[in-house]
């Protein structure tokens, strides 16, 4: 199953919404979601796993995301 969702990015300063396509699967994940490469694209967003940030453009600047280990 297959399901089309409007993901954002951001806060009230600066943000940034895609609509991305989900496939929905039974299984036990510690993940609620995972993004593939094409996600990535849409976004035009730049992983760096050293960091742990994901960083994208946004309208006023550039969006990053921070990660938690």
């Amino acid at each position: 199953m297959k399901i089309e969702l409007e993901v954002a990015f951001g806060d009230e300063y600066d943000s940034r919404a895609e609509k991305l396509t989900f496939e929905v699967l039974k299984i036990k994940s510690p993940y609620h979601a995972l993004f593939g490469r094409l996600a990535y694209a849409k976004f035009m967003a730049r992983l760096c796993y050293m960091y742990l940030q994901l960083k994208m453009p946004g309208y006023k600047g550039t969006i990053i995301v921070h990660g938690s280990r």
